[in-house]
């Protein structure tokens, strides 16, 4: 079994490309393929011709593609346009990764469903949605995985910003009325293994489309904000003195709006690959563990 990773030196690209460096696996950096240059996409796929190709590369941050929408559609877009135009080609299976930003937020009650409809409110959540739309258009074997809330102990994420912000002052202040489920980026990446695996064995009936994954409990960004300070208090990598304030959104000003319910249901991706949906609590010990041993 063939694999492709674009992105490998990202925050989840590097960790998939950890996860199956022993087996047939080419791991490629944006150094390496830039996803946004259509002739080098499908040089690479063709000579390698992966099974399954795992699109690592993104366009991430939401504030700054506010104001770069080009290169925002460039990577998010136009970049998988080209990969699941080259996976089909060779008939590879092509493992996409989106976002609760597709969904405005505006839901009520309860999480989201894969059939709710998709309305972002800002351009990240835009450039994500159009790639889903190709990829679904251009493949005929694909798997759309929207998730949220990334975190792990290496990169510039919510948990290590929160750290180092709570090692440098007494106070922080986090918007209270944004709901979401925080995702371990190594729940995440033991989740695709499962595909893989699926794929691996061509148990492959029914399991084509889109699926929502993320952790639970659904927290507000303020509440996972307290217990990533209470566990960092704990382990000693923290002051015990540290004040947490709330906010309101629309007293928080940012450049890209957020959706203020984000909650992904992942009850159909649990039933169809046999995983369960994990808390993500236990995945932050690890994180503060792993970030306790190395300062």
């Amino acid at each position: 079994m063939r694999i492709l990773i674009t992105g490998s030196a990202g925050m989840l690209g590097y960790s998939l490309s950890e996860n199956f460096r022993d087996g047939d696996c080419y791991c490629c950096t944006r150094a390496e393929l830039d996803i946004t240059n259509e002739s080098q996409v499908f040089e690479i796929v063709l000579k390698f011709n992966p099974d399954i190709i795992i699109n690592g590369a993104a366009y991430t941050s939401a504030e700054k593609a506010e104001d770069n929408i080009e290169e925002a559609y460039a990577v998010n877009c136009y970049g998988v346009k080209y990969l699941a135009a080259a996976a089909e080609s060779v008939n590879s299976c092509l493992i996409h990764i989106s976002t609760d930003y597709v969904f405005k937020g505006d839901k009520k009650n309860g999480c989201y469903i894969e059939s709710d409809i998709a309305e972002p409110v800002n351009i990240y959540g835009k450039s994500k949605l159009a790639g889903e739309q190709i990829v679904k258009e251009l493949c005929s074997k694909y798997i759309i995985i929207r998730t949220s809330w990334l975190f792990n102990a290496q990169n510039n994420n919510f948990v290590t910003s929160i750290i180092n912000s709570l090692r440098n002052k007494k106070e922080l202040t986090v918007v209270n009325d944004q709901l979401g489920g925080p995702t371990f980026l190594g729940d995440l990446v033991d989740s695709i293994d499962k595909i893989v695996n699926r794929i691996k064995i061509n148990d492959v009936d029914g399991i084509w489309g889109l699926y929502h994954y993320s952790g639970f409990p659904y927290v507000s960004w303020y509440e996972f904000a307290c217990v990533i300070a209470q566990y960092s208090q704990l382990s000693g990598i923290v002051e015990p003195d540290v004040r947490m304030n709330s906010i309101l959104s629309e007293n928080y000003i940012l450049r890209a709006k957020r959706p203020k319910n984000s909650q992904l249901n992942s009850m159909k991706f649990c039933r169809v690959f046999g995983v369960e949906q994990k808390d993500w609590r236990v995945g932050l010990e690890k994180v503060i563990y792993s970030i306790s041993n190395n300062l």
